[in-house]
């Protein structure tokens, strides 16, 4: 028997910091249409959101962890 991962790569155009709300909406809209198809995996390009804003957002930002708890579900980047 093969066991076999659904994964989801995003494609995101990575932005600049001043432009990072419109990137969070962006990136949210993608995942959220991704997670339709079931994926057990989603991965997003290394630079689809500024890493020195990411660490706030994950720690502050429910939708994450909620959403991967939700579809049981992995984001990576």
């Amino acid at each position: 028997m093969i066991n076999k991962l659904k994964v989801a790569c995003l494609q995101v155009r990575a932005r600049e910091y001043k432009d990072r709300a419109e990137n969070k909406k962006n990136i949210l809209k993608m995942i959220d249409k991704a997670a339709e198809a079931h994926p057990q995996l989603m991965v997003l390009p290394e630079c689809a959101y500024p890493a020195y804003y990411l660490s706030p957002l994950i720690d502050k930002h429910p939708y994450f962890p909620e959403f991967c708890f939700e579809y049981w579900i992995l984001v990576i980047s």
